[in-house]
């Protein structure tokens, strides 16, 4: 019998293939390759949630010689003899929560968006969950986004273990950019200077010099996100000045541990986001971020903000998953599987 691996492998080769012949028949012009990799996905981790539960145990003790087909050398060759479960842990039973403040979310408690849950500014939000970790979302507008860095950290930078990493989402170039940082400096530099991480500021497939690159990432890493939809690309980043990459559990979990272990091989920093998921995905999502050792503790954790009522179902049977105190989710390991159901 294959592990997960060895069935999703041939999956995912086929996948340009079966994306190209999709959108041929649909009439589109493509299919974009993170949206076959987010179909896959729920594919490839049902795999693993099966092969746990045949087996009796939790997959996370799974990721070894003892069970799986072959070593991650089909990954990268400098991974012969490695499997993810070298990578793992030590496994964490509280998450601190990453808080995304949206670019229309307010700071002060005024200006609820229609459906959106919890508290209605950024300071409710710190007063009721004790949230230190902050994620800006940016406009890709060099002044605007300056102006409002500078107004979060104005408010926040005060927090035990604050942080702040910025998300553009693909918005800027790489001359707006270095604009945008510049004017941040000159408004607050302990700003400039606070900043954990920025992801995927570029849009995907955008060829910036490395030089460049090197010179935005001695400031603070950078990492590839919506850009990232195959491992072939993780032999090559470094060259290309990326410091790092955001693991998705959405993307499926062969997809996480194979990026997680050649991450760690390679050199390459990591981060654990999710796609504002809900219910079971998102049980998949927090107890994904427990077993992994990322460069950063924090987890993002958005379906609270803007869905939460999704996540009614998975009250009941997980209540301590929906709950953040102190800035923490508490994140027990389900015995088997993927999923506690």
């Amino acid at each position: 019998m294959g592990d997960p691996f060895t069935l999703w492998r041939p999956l995912e080769a086929e996948l340009g293939a079966v994306l190209e012949a999709t959108a041929q028949r649909a009439g589109f012009e493509e299919i974009p390759p993170l949206a076959g990799l987010l179909a896959l996905g729920a594919i490839d981790s049902a795999l693993h949630d099966a092969w746990s539960r045949t087996a009796g145990r939790s997959p996370y003790e799974m990721y070894t010689r003892e069970y799986m087909n072959q070593d991650m050398g089909w990954v990268i060759p400098e991974l012969a003899g490695v499997y993810p479960g070298d990578y793992l842990g030590p496994r964490r039973s509280a998450l601190p929560v990453q808080h995304a403040l949206g670019v229309g979310d307010p700071l002060q408690g005024a200006g609820r968006k229609e459906g959106a849950a919890g508290p209605a500014g950024l300071e409710d939000w710190i007063r009721t969950e004790g949230v230190a970790h902050l994620k800006l979302k940016l406009a890709g507008d060099p002044s605007s986004d300056a102006k409002r860095i500078a107004d979060v950290y104005a408010l926040a930078s005060g927090l035990p273990g604050a942080t702040f990493s910025l998300d553009p989402n693909e918005a800027y170039s790489i001359e707006a950019l270095e604009q945008m940082l510049d004017e941040l400096a000159a408004r607050s530099s302990r700003a400039a200077s606070a900043i954990t991480y920025l992801e995927q500021p570029f849009p995907r497939g955008t060829v910036i010099d490395p030089a460049r690159m090197d010179r935005l990432t001695s400031r603070f890493p950078v990492l590839m996100d919506e850009g990232y939809s195959s491992l072939g690309q993780l032999a090559t980043l470094r060259e290309q000045g990326w410091s790092g990459v955001v693991i998705k559990a959405a993307k499926g979990q062969c997809h996480a541990m194979a990026t997680l272990t050649a991450a760690r091989a390679l050199g390459l920093r990591v981060a654990i986001q999710d796609l504002t998921t809900v219910g079971a995905a998102l049980e998949h999502s927090l107890g994904l971020g427990a077993e992994i050792g990322a460069d950063w503790p924090q987890i993002e954790y958005n379906s609270r903000q803007y869905a939460a009522d999704a996540n009614a179902k998975l009250a009941l049977r997980r209540p301590e998953l929906i709950s953040v105190r102190d800035g923490y989710v508490r994140v027990d390991r389900v015995p088997v599987g993927l999923y506690s159901s």
